[in-house]
């Protein structure tokens, strides 16, 4: 499973199942989680493009950090891992609400406040 490296790892996570339950709208679920000042780390890349979803993450100053498409669960985990010092250093230089994209090598800012019409 996913988190279980990052958590052999010291990473302090939590999980979406562990506060909420399965089926739980996205337009639920991300105001709770940017109010608590957590950072949503997720491979829904569809958050970026579905207008609702989007407004959502920008009007509850969410940040969030969606994991590159076309890899395993051990392999998402291996690339945050690798990253981590990219995305903390990321998330220093870079106020909430935005929508990131972590690559195995980088990460790149999709959309900001700056960048974002309700």
């Amino acid at each position: 499973m996913f988190p279980n490296p990052l958590l052999a790892d010291g990473v302090l996570l939590e999980t979406f199942l562990a506060h909420f339950q399965s089926g739980t709208p996205d337009t639920e679920w991300i105001p709770a989680v940017a109010a608590r000042g957590w950072v949503v780390l997720t491979n829904d890349a569809r958050l970026k493009y579905n207008p609702i979803e989007r407004d959502t993450i920008m009007g509850s100053n969410a940040a969030v950090i969606i994991l590159a498409a076309g890899y395993t669960h051990p392999e998402m985990a291996e690339m945050f891992l690798s990253a981590r010092r990219l995305v903390l250093e990321f998330l220093r230089y870079h106020e909430p609400p935005f929508i990131a994209r972590l690559y195995r090598n980088r990460i790149k800012m999709w959309l900001s406040r700056d960048d974002w019409t309700p």
